[in-house]
């Protein structure tokens, strides 16, 4: 005769066991549900001014950035590697199969971009477009050094790998000049 587990005694192990074989996964989701719940809390106890949101969402930025230069090579490479394997019969009829799918997705999105300009005219303004309830929406603000280590740090991480071997970022330092107004004639 077999032994049956017990249910209560059976389960935990189990969870366990398939916890410990997808431990990625397991912390990718608690990472997901953490990073969500403390979005949600901070947004609600904390007020935030734009340059601090700035701050916070960095890592996440540069995190993304990096993921966009993996990402072209990875797959150019495995395009090539894949279509080199393949016979010059199976190659031709996934050529046709692509340009016609890039066809129709092309066509497609032409169908729906007219169709959605002229239900709802993006050009056309309502009555008070330009009106703006803040006096000054447009208010010079110095930059900091954080401002300045945070822009640095963004552009660490180039975007696209190829468009960096062609790409050259320079800062211009402008001098500025006081000017004196405070004069009188007599």
């Amino acid at each position: 005769m077999t032994k049956i587990k017990n249910g209560p005694k059976f389960l935990p192990d189990f969870v366990r066991r398939q916890s410990r074989r997808n431990i990625l996964l397991c912390l990718t989701a608690l990472g997901a549900i953490t990073g969500v719940s403390l979005g949600f809390i901070l947004r609600e106890t904390t007020d935030f001014k734009p340059p601090v949101k700035n701050y916070f969402g960095t890592p996440g930025f540069l995190f993304i950035r990096a993921l966009k230069f993996l990402i072209l090579p990875l797959i150019t490479t495995n395009i090539i590697t894949a279509i080199g394997r393949l016979s010059f019969h199976k190659t031709r009829k996934i050529a046709i199969r692509t340009f016609f799918f890039y066809l129709s997705s092309t066509f497609s999105a032409v169908v729906v971009g007219l169709v959605l300009v002229t239900t709802i005219r993006p050009g056309v303004l309502g009555k008070n477009a330009f009106e703006s309830h803040n006096p000054k929406p447009f208010l010079f603000k110095r930059a900091t050094i954080v401002d300045n280590f945070v822009y640095i740090l963004k552009n660490l991480i180039p975007e696209n790998i190829i468009e960096m071997g062609f790409e050259v970022l320079e800062t211009k330092i402008l001098p500025r000049y006081k000017t004196v107004y405070n004069y009188s004639i007599t």
